[in-house]
């Protein structure tokens, strides 16, 4: 899915929901989340949940999650993930 989603820059996407989750949406107990209450397999933070509802997208699902990351680097960017800014930092 991820592929499909970023056909132009999927292996960094690919790097980042590696290093996010692991390239995994559910873990032993549901939805992966980490301590600050991101979600999924690209670790959407609850701020984006409004702007999920309004695209009718409910990023507990993982193809849902994988379109929300869309909008995400749409709006921010790369750099709206947290593995991202430290790949940079570790390139550099």
């Amino acid at each position: 899915m991820i592929v499909e989603a970023f056909p132009d820059d999927y292996d960094v996407m690919l790097k980042i929901a590696s290093c996010e989750s692991g390239i995994r949406h559910f873990g032993a107990s549901g939805v992966i989340k980490s301590h600050t209450n991101d979600s999924g397999v690209f670790q959407i933070n609850s701020i984006w949940i409004p702007t999920a509802e309004k695209m009718g997208l409910d990023i507990m699902k993982p193809e849902d999650n994988i379109k929300m990351a869309v909008h995400i680097k749409e709006v921010q960017g790369l750099k709206a993930w947290v593995c991202y800014n430290k790949m940079l930092a570790s390139a550099g």
